[in-house]
């Protein structure tokens, strides 16, 4: 896609405090994707930057995503999940404002990755649009360990 230009960034940070989930956890890395250019493609609606938070709770590492799951951004993904197959991971996916196909493949190759390595893969939270990707694709029930999507910025965002 013309004019689309990537940049990835790591920044390691330590974050002694609660991480949101009533435990002391850190925050081990912040990953971010930028698209510039893109904003406002798929409507009038200014997308979010492609970001993943990595948060490592003492025996589960859980995986914020926010922005577009999709076949520009999911390798990025794609690379942060090959590293944690044998961990027991949580994808937390609330902030996701576009899924597609690409998105649910990669979810279900590496939840059978992780269960084969000794790990795990669980989709916790999601955001309208991926409950409707994955109701579509009859992949809830095998994906989703919560049933009811709860209401979120990237939904309101779509309008």
């Amino acid at each position: 896609m013309p004019g689309r230009r990537g940049v990835i960034g790591i920044q390691p940070a330590t974050n002694e405090g609660d991480d949101g989930t009533g435990q002391p956890g850190r925050v081990c890395a912040v990953v971010v994707f930028l698209l510039a250019g893109v904003a406002g493609q798929r409507g009038s609606r200014v997308d979010t930057p492609f970001a993943v938070d990595v948060v490592d709770v003492v025996d589960t590492v859980l995986l914020r995503v926010s922005g577009e799951l999709d076949l520009h951004t999911a390798p990025q993904l794609d690379r942060l999940l090959s590293a944690l197959h044998c961990r027991p991971c949580e994808l937390d996916l609330v902030l996701v404002s576009f899924a597609d196909s690409t998105a649910v493949n990669l979810l279900l190759r590496h939840r059978r990755r992780a269960a084969e390595s000794g790990g795990s893969l669980r989709v916790v939270a999601v955001s309208r649009t991926v409950r409707r990707v994955l109701d579509v694709t009859g992949t809830t029930a095998l994906l989703l360990v919560q049933t009811d999507p709860p209401d979120s910025p990237a939904d309101s965002a779509r309008g």
